[in-house]
């Protein structure tokens, strides 16, 4: 069983966007404990993001808040360090506000979100 651990960028974000959206904070939740079981099953890996030091996984997540499925909802981007066993959530958005964020942005994000972390 993995520890799953919000990284502060992360949870900045989710504050951010839980005042539009009172049932994120469940949402993230179930998340947490679906990584908890099989961090790998549950993204994939995008080849664009495999220069950082851990697997960068990207899942998606439903919106319970607005009724809209995982398709339409939350995309949220994560690390997985092997070695300590351990899911670092690192940046979460949702695809009504950036259906296709130019790769260099979500680099530069991840980076921010995994300095965040240490």
């Amino acid at each position: 069983m993995h520890s799953v651990s919000e990284t502060p960028a992360f949870v900045t974000l989710a504050q951010d966007y839980q005042r539009k959206h009172n049932k994120l904070r469940e949402d993230i939740d179930w998340l947490k404990e679906k990584l908890a079981q099989a961090p790998s099953a549950m993204g994939d890996r995008p080849p664009e993001l495999q220069k950082f030091k851990y697997p960068i996984f990207k899942t998606r997540l439903k919106d319970s808040c607005h009724k809209i499925g995982q398709r339409g909802g939350w995309r949220v981007f994560y690390a997985v360090d092997i070695g300590k066993v351990t899911v670092y959530l690192l940046l979460l958005y949702h695809k009504n506000e950036e259906p296709n964020p130019k790769i260099k942005k979500l680099f530069k994000k991840i980076e921010i979100a995994l300095s965040s972390q240490s």
